[in-house]
C-alpha cells in the first residue's frame, strides 16, 4: 500500500490566514456580517482543502481532500499501464 499526503503550502496558507484576519478585523470594527461570512468561508476552505491524500492498495486509488469529505475512488480495473513522470513547473 501506497499513501502520500501533501500539506498546504506557505505560498498559500500566509495570504488566506492574513484575509481571514483582515476580513474579520473589518467585520468587527464596522460591524459587517459580510466580511465575518468571508472569514467564514475562507476558514471553512482551509479545513476542507489543507491537504491532499493519495492511497493506492490493491482495489482502487483514493485521492481524498483533508477531512475526507470530498474524495474520489478510482478502481483499478481502468488502469493499464503505469510509469513514473516528471513534470515541468512551468
Amino acid at each position: 500500500m501506497y499513501k502520500h499526503i501533501q500539506l498546504l503550502g506557505w505560498q498559500i496558507a500566509v495570504p488566506v490566514v492574513a484575509g481571514i484576519v483582515v476580513a474579520a478585523w473589518f467585520g468587527m470594527a464596522a460591524r459587517q456580517p459580510i466580511s465575518l461570512a468571508v472569514c467564514l468561508v475562507l476558514v471553512m476552505a482551509l479545513i476542507l482543502f489543507g491537504s491532499l491524500t493519495v492511497t493506492v492498495d490493491e482495489t482502487a486509488i483514493l485521492v481524498a481532500f483533508a477531512p475526507g469529505l470530498i474524495r474520489k475512488p478510482i478502481p483499478h480495473a481502468g488502469d493499464s499501464a503505469c510509469r513514473s513522470v516528471r513534470n515541468k513547473w512551468y
